[in-house]
């Protein structure tokens, strides 16, 4: 049952059909400059929103989690149905990459959210070692969906205008009080320079979907990190914990609860762990 379920969700993602030189080069550049994937395949994959990002998920879980019935090699399967799951991951860049730009609309950053889980919960199963499909790049872009997704200008504290920066670098604020230091690179996580920032709407729903959609990003990169170590890749691991910090720091997440600062303190422990 878990097999052909399986089989059909990606099919529904035509990764037969997708470019093998296309593939080569996204890996060969190691995810950082490729050409967009088919107009063609992309529509087929989101005619249905969502849909198909949801069932593939659905059908990748009892492998990840090896549930009965879900025992069979998952790598096996896509070799005997001639399933590159290099040619998967590929298509999860192609839509993680669409969401760096800032321009992005809310299905743009639903579907690179949604590619992101998708990508951890594929590392996740056993066996993604040995097949290679960590790449730290890919595993970085996915990280960077936290702040790429998620509206610009929507956080605080705000960064400062440089005026008001230029005034801090003489030691003193307005009031006389010494001047706090920031983690600059923290700010950074979630925050854009104002002069970068576009003019885009998005209605309380679509906060809602997207804030949702970081939230169970949020906890599959937790399932991963307790199950994946990140002994030898430092710099992955600081990513995770930067990830951490702002999720845990940003307020307009916060509104979700304090399931998302519990979930933030957990990534960091976690990454921090996972070193050991």
């Amino acid at each position: 049952m878990a097999v052909e379920r399986l089989l059909r969700s990606v099919e529904r993602w035509g990764i037969r059909d997708v470019s093998s030189a296309w593939v080569d080069t996204a890996w060969e550049l190691d995810f950082t400059e490729t050409e967009p994937l088919d107009s063609r395949q992309e529509s087929a994959i989101t005619e249905d929103g969502l849909d198909a990002f949801s069932q593939l998920y659905e059908a990748l879980y009892p492998f990840a989690a090896e549930e009965l019935g879900a025992t069979e090699s998952i790598w096996a399967l896509f070799a005997e149905n001639n399933i590159s799951h290099n040619a998967l991951v590929a298509v999860l860049y192609h839509f993680v990459q669409e969401a760096q730009n800032k321009k992005a609309d809310v299905p743009q950053r639903l579907y690179a959210l949604h590619a992101a889980g998708l990508y951890f919960l594929l590392v996740e199963i056993p066996g993604s070692i040995a097949n290679r499909l960590f790449h730290p790049v890919m595993f970085d872009k996915c990280l960077q969906t936290f702040q790429r997704c998620w509206p610009q200008g929507l956080n605080l504290p705000r960064k400062r205008k440089k005026s008001q920066t230029s005034n801090h670098r003489h030691g003193k604020n307005k009031r006389g009080k010494a001047a706090k230091k920031t983690n600059t690179q923290m700010d950074d996580i979630f925050e854009e320079d104002e002069d970068e920032e576009e003019e885009l709407f998005f209605s309380a729903s679509d906060l809602l979907q997207i804030r949702e959609a970081l939230f169970l990003l949020l906890k599959n990169l937790l399932r991963l990190l307790s199950k994946f170590s990140l002994k030898e890749k430092p710099q992955c691991v600081q990513a995770c914990i930067q990830v951490g910090q702002a999720v845990g720091g940003n307020v307009s997440l916060r509104r979700r609860g304090s399931e998302v600062s519990q979930s933030a303190t957990s990534l960091q422990q976690s990454a921090a762990s996972s070193t050991v």
